[in-house]
């Protein structure tokens, strides 16, 4: 993260056009594949991902078909899917990622202002924190957003 370039005005312009399925299973594809890669090295791995969009999805592939993927990473017991979407259609982000089965305690929808996505970004941030801890995982799993925001007193 150290190296990663911090989104302005200049490098980030929303302008419609995500096909957000089929971007999120191309991600969710590494992973898979790092998470794999990982375990074949013997090591105990856990993953965090977080899905974030600020509209519509423009692609002609139904949400569905991400579902596909992450019921088999949920499955696994292993993999932590979150999904975000920022601005005012509330309704359609939790509609969307309900198609796309993500947990609705995993789904977080706020505002379009850098104080609530920051804040929402942290309050993932704290998640994939927690996720290191092997014995709390599960507990993690089951918490959701909201189990988070308790914890911090919000």
């Amino acid at each position: 993260l150290v190296e990663a370039v911090r989104l302005d005005s200049m490098n980030y312009l929303p302008d419609g056009g995500t096909p957000l399925v089929p971007r999120a299973i191309e991600v969710t594809g590494t992973v898979i594949f790092k998470y794999q890669e990982s375990r074949d090295d013997w090591k105990s791995v856990r993953t965090a991902t977080l899905i974030m969009t600020d509209g519509v999805d423009t692609s002609d592939e139904p949400p569905e078909n991400l579902g596909k993927v992450l019921r088999d990473m949920k499955q696994a017991g292993r993999h932590l899917i979150a999904a975000m979407g920022f601005g005012n259609d509330v309704a359609y982000f939790r509609r969307f990622f309900a198609k796309a089965e993500v947990d609705s305690k995993w789904i977080l929808t706020t505002g379009s202002s850098e104080r609530e996505i920051l804040a929402a970004l942290g309050l993932f941030a704290e998640a994939a924190t927690q996720a290191s801890d092997e014995e709390q995982f599960p507990l993690l799993l089951q918490s959701g957003f909201e189990g988070l925001k308790k914890l911090q007193g919000n």
